[in-house]
């Protein structure tokens, strides 16, 4: 009996941890969103049970697609939930690239495992004869501050090369008399 019951939980806990896991996208701030394509917007990517290699696997998608419904601009943060600790979070920013209305999930398939996520609280409208494509651009807006040192030396260069040929202009027109 003692053989019974222990092999009994070995196999229960073979296949817990063998446990699927389960997805959830919403927006950042829990309102419920209606976005047109290419609306930007701030998700919150939740799995569990808890599977670290996933941010690994968002962090790949980074300037992707993703769900084939967002496109992946940049991956803010990473967290453990503070009311589970059983869930990972990852907030991103996306842009909408393809309508979406409401289903009970989405199959994101990274490579290893077909994982069900649900999308809450996001429908996506189609516009009106719309292109078939949409293009995306993107630009670095962190380095934009970086020439604003350069731009005030080069103004100081010259005021002081103006003030300096007045100078002489005034220097010349004075020993002229």
């Amino acid at each position: 009996m003692k053989f019974f019951l222990t092999l009994l939980f070995f196999i229960s806990f073979l296949f817990s941890s063998f446990a699927s896991i389960e997805g959830l996208v919403e927006p950042v701030g829990n309102k419920k969103l209606n976005l047109l394509l290419g609306d930007s917007v701030s998700l919150k990517l939740s799995f569990w049970p808890k599977d670290l290699t996933l941010y690994e696997d968002i962090k790949k998608l980074k300037r992707s697609r993703f769900l084939n419904i967002f496109y992946i601009i940049d991956i803010d943060k990473f967290e453990i939930s503070k009311n589970n600790y059983d869930v990972v979070n990852i907030y991103i920013k996306a842009v909408v690239v393809r309508p979406y209305k409401k289903t009970p999930f989405v199959i994101w398939n990274n490579d290893r495992k077909n994982i069900p996520i649900e999308i809450r609280k996001i429908t996506v409208k189609d516009f009106k004869d719309r292109s078939n494509k949409i293009f995306y651009y993107s630009a670095e807006y962190n380095n934009i501050y970086k020439y604003k040192d350069i731009g005030f030396l080069l103004l100081f260069f010259l005021l002081a090369l103006c003030l300096t040929f007045n100078l002489i202009k005034r220097k010349n027109k004075n020993t002229k008399i």
